[in-house]
């Protein structure tokens, strides 16, 4: 349950940083341009990392 909750943050983070650079006219890197599940393996594995340090700092909860 916790892995899949940092999935999920993880998705909607990466989905959110792609969008805020695009509004900021600022390019990612092109093979960063894609749906998380396409990123490459160590950046979905950065992501996820991420997204279980901010749960766990924030004792959030995203099935509530």
């Amino acid at each position: 349950m916790e892995n899949e909750q940092a999935e999920k943050l993880a998705i909607w983070m990466h989905e959110q940083y792609e969008e805020i650079s695009k509004q900021a006219k600022w390019k990612t890197q092109k093979k960063c341009q894609v749906k998380f599940k396409d990123l490459p393996e160590e950046n979905k594995q950065v992501m996820i990392a991420l997204a279980n340090r901010l749960l766990k700092k924030k004792g959030l909860n995203l099935t509530k």
